[in-house]
């Protein structure tokens, strides 16, 4: 069964979109230079909290340039 997250907002339940309630792992390319490295991103509530080099790619072990 899928439930909605609820929160409450002035005493009244709201229900919470998913984006707000979750934490998503993503992975893409950094675009700030030539080399477009591979890397992994942290969101939480919709926002990018935190960005490292992707542990998948052989010979970059996670490291960014």
């Amino acid at each position: 069964m899928n439930t909605i997250p609820v929160r409450m907002e002035n005493g009244n339940p709201l229900a919470a979109s998913l984006e707000e309630d979750m934490s998503q792992e993503v992975y893409s390319l950094c675009f700030m230079c030539s080399v477009r490295c591979p890397i992994k991103v942290l969101t939480e509530h919709g926002q990018v909290s935190w960005i490292e080099g992707s542990p998948h790619v052989p010979g970059m072990e996670g490291s960014l340039c």
